[in-house]
């Protein structure tokens, strides 16, 4: 293998939790997300996405939604939808995502 280039110190990552974690705090006011169009949520970063994610996983908790707990996702793609699918996964809930143009049957 040619070693040349010099290799990038690369973050263990052992699972979802530990990524949205450390992201939320290793590049805290960084740009996350972002909607183009105008949305209830235009933009976050990634201090206020693992913010959001922390308290949506809590509210979701407190509503008794148990770990392991199927939740269908459904909308278009926007920063609402990246969210709800971060939460469910941080929080060890099967996210099922549903394409908003589906057919109802």
């Amino acid at each position: 293998m040619d070693l040349k280039h010099k290799l990038f110190d690369v973050p263990k990552i052992s699972s979802i939790q530990d990524m949205v974690l450390m992201i939320g705090k290793d590049h805290a006011g960084k740009l996350a997300l972002e909607d183009l169009n105008d949305t209830p949520i235009k933009k976050l970063t990634f201090e206020k996405l693992l913010d959001t994610v922390l308290r949506f996983g809590a509210g979701l908790r407190k509503l008794g939604i148990k770990e392991r707990s199927h939740i269908a996702v459904i909308g278009e793609n926007r920063v609402q939808w990246a969210l709800t699918y971060l939460t469910a996964m941080t929080f060890d809930y099967v996210i099922v995502p549903i394409d908003k143009k589906s057919n109802p049957k």
